[in-house]
């Protein structure tokens, strides 16, 4: 197996959207980067480890947007940078759920820190411009993407 190196907002958009129903994701054919790849082996439970970084991840690495240190892309149809717009988002990330940018985390401990410290607040400190529908939304879906997983791989 193999270890993901992996944003964490990109983790949590993963369990959102196994949360709504996603059990298999798709190649994004306009973006071109593998968040069905890492999305599909996270909820099968096949990385052996988890890593946490700010910086371009296993998913951004074929993305057309990569610019080799970070995103080009903007955040929908705004100027506003989205790596700018996301390290923030990672950031908070890092700090609220107590993770250690860098470090390797067992597939089976990572599902525990983010069972285990992951809270509405959480969500509410990381996007602080989304309204309370959007949050609660991020928030349900994500746990329900967590629970599918634990019940999964029975942790």
């Amino acid at each position: 197996m193999e270890n993901i190196r992996i944003k964490p907002h990109h983790f949590l958009d993963i369990l959102k959207l196994h949360g709504k129903g996603l059990d298999h994701f798709l190649p994004d054919t306009d973006y071109n980067h593998d968040f069905y790849k890492i999305a599909n082996q996270i909820i099968g439970g096949e990385p052996d480890t988890i890593t946490f970084t700010l910086e371009n991840d296993d998913i951004c690495l074929p993305c057309k947007y990569n610019g080799g240190t970070c995103c080009t892309d903007t955040v929908g149809r705004t100027s506003l940078s989205k790596h700018s717009h996301n390290m923030d988002i990672d950031k908070s990330l890092i700090d609220t759920l107590n993770l250690e940018e860098g470090k390797e985390y067992s597939f089976y401990e990572t599902i525990d820190l983010i069972k285990d410290r992951i809270t509405i607040n959480a969500y509410r400190t990381a996007w602080p411009e989304a309204d309370g529908d959007e949050i609660n939304f991020r928030y349900k879906y994500g746990m329900i993407g967590l629970g599918k997983i634990i019940s999964r791989c029975t942790i």
